[in-house]
């Protein structure tokens, strides 16, 4: 069993012991959709719910069939209208716009991540601009007032950085 009114730390338990092939069935709500890594070779949708939407079911059917093992997954309807399981198979995934927040811990982690490249001889310029675009292009900096505030941010959180003694003027980390 496995839904968000359980302790926290029995559904951890639930998802080792699953990925670990001591559970061979897992019943699930709609917390499988949430990134929680249960891979598993079938996924059955029992019934029909007001909270099972496009989004929804991508999510939880994609669940079956295990990378690596599995060629394909297979995703059972039970109790379900065709008519139902028409509209969730052909309704489009509504745009998502994601929450990103730029923090100086996410920016130090950058500049490690930037910083191990080069020292191991892989930083490439390519990689260098995707890492300079993850800081200053959040994903909800579609709008031009936004984009502009993240670079302020981040401009800002680069001189915390520099006020602390996390970081040196040239972005070496220190102690770190």
């Amino acid at each position: 069993m496995h839904h968000e009114g359980l302790p926290a730390s029995f559904r951890k338990t639930v998802e080792i012991l699953f990925r670990k092939g001591f559970l061979q069935v897992v019943v699930a709500t709609g917390t499988l959709a949430l990134g929680i890594n249960m891979p598993c070779k079938a996924t059955v949708f029992a019934g029909s719910s007001v909270e099972l939407n496009a989004l929804m079911y991508r999510q939880m059917a994609g669940r079956a069939g295990r990378r690596g093992f599995d060629l394909l997954g297979n995703v059972i309807f039970f109790d379900l209208p065709f008519s139902d399981i028409r509209q969730l198979q052909g309704s489009h995934v509504p745009y998502l716009r994601g929450d990103f927040s730029l923090t100086p811990t996410l920016v130090l982690r950058a500049i490690q991540l930037r910083q191990r490249l080069k020292a191991e001889g892989r930083l490439t310029p390519e990689s260098d601009r995707s890492i300079m675009t993850m800081m200053t292009k959040a994903l909800y900096s579609s709008e031009m007032n936004l984009a502009n505030e993240t670079v302020i941010l981040f401009r800002y959180t680069v001189d915390f950085l520099l006020r602390e003694r996390l970081i040196r003027p040239n972005g070496d980390l220190i102690g770190l």
